[in-house]
């Protein structure tokens, strides 16, 4: 139940699923996250309460209804009494007895549905353990990205990619092009450890891949329904003038200047703009000071205008960039430091 709010999001797009659980685990704030799915297992607990109280008050009619129907016995006892056919005392007396029985039997089969309908949820929330992460590790020093030789197809007699190999060096800006289909978006995953290679090697500073060292923009924006600050920090301790440095970074002054920190944003980001989305997704990632970004068609579903000028903003950071976009325009294109088209498994350098 704690991640129900998790996977409510990941199964709203395919694409989105990757890319949610990648910014949670990239940014290491799943505990974070945890804490914030727990405000969904209190409203299940609330609506389960009101679902039981909702069965109380049906008993309360039911009952009701029962009580009423016992006047009917009650009143031929009565005439009974007046006709002598059984004395008054024991009439009493039977009513009496027959009434606290029957309400005791009332009470206890209500009770026990009360309990019985609790058993579920209490049984799941007892089952709950606690999450154990990871400390906080330093972010990586990036110097240099290397795919060796690399062959990987989500079957093994059709490989989507071919004995490809790429290098990237720290403060790269490179473009990937490409039909659709070829395999672009699963060469950027192989890249980032997310799809591990049949064949060749990732390396990061000649080492095994690390996610921590990657934030990402897909054209799906990760938008929570909380406060524009929790947005940018995800829940961890940063300094204010780390946060207001970050947001103006990504060209969110005019924002933060009409809004503050502590405007509410709505779920996946509805009352912004797709503009002032991307920019949250950068300062997050200039926030967490995440060297390589990735960028699957992160503009394209932004105006030609708005994405000029978001990729003025990332293209102009000191961050590595590697990007999928199939809309540049002339100007844009000059900013990239290399540019590749994938074609049939193999990567063609254009410049």
């Amino acid at each position: 139940p704690a991640f129900l709010f998790l996977i409510r999001k990941s199964q709203e797009a395919r694409g989105r699923s990757v890319n949610l659980s990648f910014q949670v685990s990239d940014y290491n704030v799943l505990s974070l996250f945890v804490k914030k799915g727990s405000k969904v297992i209190k409203n299940s607990v609330e609506n389960k309460r009101e679902r039981d109280d909702t069965i109380a008050k049906s008993d309360f009619y039911v009952d009701l209804l029962a009580y009423s129907l016992d006047f009917l016995p009650i009143g031929i006892g009565i005439i009974m009494v007046i006709q002598g056919h059984i004395a008054l005392a024991s009439f009493v007396a039977v009513q009496y007895s027959s009434a606290w029985i029957v309400n005791s039997f009332f009470s206890i089969n209500s009770i026990r549905n009360q309990i019985a309908a609790t058993k579920p949820m209490t049984a799941k929330l007892l089952s709950f353990k606690p999450l154990t992460t990871k400390q906080d590790e330093a972010p990586v020093k990036f110097k240099q990205l290397n795919m060796y030789n690399v062959t990987f197809g989500y079957q093994a007699d059709s490989p989507v990619l071919n004995n490809v190999s790429l290098c990237v060096n720290k403060g790269d800006k490179i473009l990937l092009t490409g039909k659709s289909g070829e395999g672009k978006s699963t060469l950027l995953k192989v890249l980032m450890g997310k799809l591990s290679p049949q064949k060749g090697r990732v390396l990061v500073n000649d080492q095994a891949v690390e996610t921590q060292i990657f934030s990402e923009v897909q054209q799906s924006s990760q938008i929570f329904n909380v406060t524009l600050r929790f947005n940018l920090t995800l829940g961890k301790q940063f300094d204010q003038k780390q946060i207001v440095a970050a947001a103006q970074q990504a060209g969110l002054t005019n924002y933060l200047q009409k809004h503050g920190l502590d405007t509410v944003i709505e779920e996946n980001g509805h009352n912004l703009s797709g503009g002032e989305r991307k920019r949250i997704e950068l300062a997050r990632a200039f926030l967490f000071q995440r060297e390589i970004l990735v960028v699957d068609e992160g503009t394209a579903s932004l105006d030609p205008q708005t994405a000029e000028q978001i990729h003025n903003v990332f293209l102009n950071s000191p961050l590595t960039v590697i990007e999928i976009d199939h809309h540049i325009s002339s100007t844009t294109m000059k900013k990239f430091t290399h540019h590749f088209d994938l074609e049939n498994g193999k990567l063609v350098n254009i410049f």
